[in-house]
């Protein structure tokens, strides 16, 4: 029998709460792009990614276009290809912007609002500069079959990573 917990965290910052969830014995952990890639660099146990969606974007994007066409997009350490579409289908001026960490994030947050963006798309933590810096926000959604399909992975990950 599996047993699933729901946390929020903020994993930008080092936190005593990813070496816990090590000792406590959870054995996958399920999260978003770049919370997934800084924990696979800092844990022993699995980390599998909410894959981001072509259609989940184009939703998220749509969402975002009803507070402002100048919109910011952060992603974590490489850019989206073929993002470009996206901008003529949905008529909007979007900014994507790389980040590494929680500065370089704020930075990509203050730096598009001085040149015009108006509402962020992102996780947690983009939220709270994008509130910060007084810019709208919309939340990355994941389609609940994609969040269904991650955790039916979760399901066969964990067993096979048992002594």
């Amino acid at each position: 029998m599996a047993t699933l917990k729901l946390l929020t965290r903020d994993w930008m910052r080092p936190s005593r709460w990813q070496k816990k969830m090590e000792r406590d014995g959870v054995e996958v952990i399920i999260s978003r792009r770049g919370t997934a890639h800084l924990l696979r660099e800092n844990l022993r146990i699995p980390v599998l990614s909410f894959p981001l969606t072509s259609l989940d974007l184009l939703k998220n994007l749509k969402e975002a276009a009803k507070y402002s066409r100048k919109i910011l997009l952060t992603t974590f350490r490489s850019k989206l290809s073929g993002i470009e579409i996206v901008k003529d289908l949905l008529g909007i001026q979007l900014t994507q912007d790389v980040y590494y960490d929680a500065a370089s994030m704020k930075q990509a947050v203050l730096v598009s609002h001085s040149k015009g963006c108006e509402v962020t798309v992102g996780g947690n933590i983009i939220a709270r500069y994008a509130r910060e810096a007084g810019l709208n926000f919309v939340e990355i959604r994941t389609s609940a079959e994609e969040v269904v399909a991650t955790i039916e992975n979760a399901k066969f990950v964990a067993p096979a990573n048992r002594d």
